[in-house]
């Protein structure tokens, strides 16, 4: 809990002046036309969202340990949402050779914006590190009268029967042979945000064949 408060007040406070900062710069490099250092300044800009997101998840921990995470819904549009996730991770799909495809439809849903675009932003990663080039992942949004439906598949590593009964509990790792980085919590985390909002989340997979996880969300 000392830690955890460590890290809210003397880490996460500067990173958040420190993102505001580089916007800032990035914009006014924008409105120079100078695209090199403007990129710079988005990267970094981009390597503190990751920091201030790695800081979230820890104090999101805390949350679930204490009974459950805080939620809160507002109406969004789940399409867009998810689009804008997968066109960020494109750049990576491109540098590994993967065919990354959207496609969705799907009525107004009231969510969390953040929590549930760090669900996706996890599962498509998740998808695009355990794929191979070439491969391809797919990701797509769908509803039926009830729910909200975002599927991802991918053509990747794939998962045991066995591994699968442990692939929502905390710091569940797979393939370490590959020498994938991350610390096991990804999926744990996705399943209390996709609970926290009446929903559910599940897998299916084969090894050597590929996962696909769907993500159902009601609109009531």
């Amino acid at each position: 809990d000392e830690f955890l408060a460590m890290v809210r007040h003397d880490i996460f406070n500067p990173i958040t002046v420190a993102l505001f900062h580089t916007e800032m710069l990035a914009e006014t490099l924008e409105h120079r036309d100078d695209k090199e250092l403007a990129d710079l300044a988005h990267s970094v800009h981009s390597c503190l969202n990751a920091v201030c997101d790695m800081v979230s998840t820890f104090w999101y921990l805390e949350a679930i340990d204490q009974g459950g995470p805080a939620i809160h819904p507002e109406p969004i549009d789940v399409v867009e949402l998810v689009s804008d996730i997968v066109d960020a991770h494109r750049p990576t799909a491109t540098a590994k050779q993967l065919e990354l495809l959207f496609d969705g439809r799907c009525p107004e849903l009231r969510a969390d914006r953040r929590q549930l675009g760090r669900v996706v932003a996890n599962l498509v990663s998740n998808a695009l590190k355990y794929t191979p080039g070439p491969g391809t992942v797919r990701v797509h949004v769908g509803h039926d009268a009830n729910e909200a439906i975002l599927t991802v598949a991918d053509t990747g590593a794939g998962l045991s029967p066995a591994d699968l009964q442990h692939l929502f509990t905390k710091h569940a790792r797979f393939h370490r042979h590959l020498d994938i980085p991350g610390t096991g919590l990804g999926l744990y985390l996705s399943k209390a945000i996709v609970e926290a909002h009446g929903g559910r989340i599940d897998a299916v997979s084969a090894v050597g064949k590929g996962s696909t996880f769907r993500v159902r969300i009601p609109f009531a």
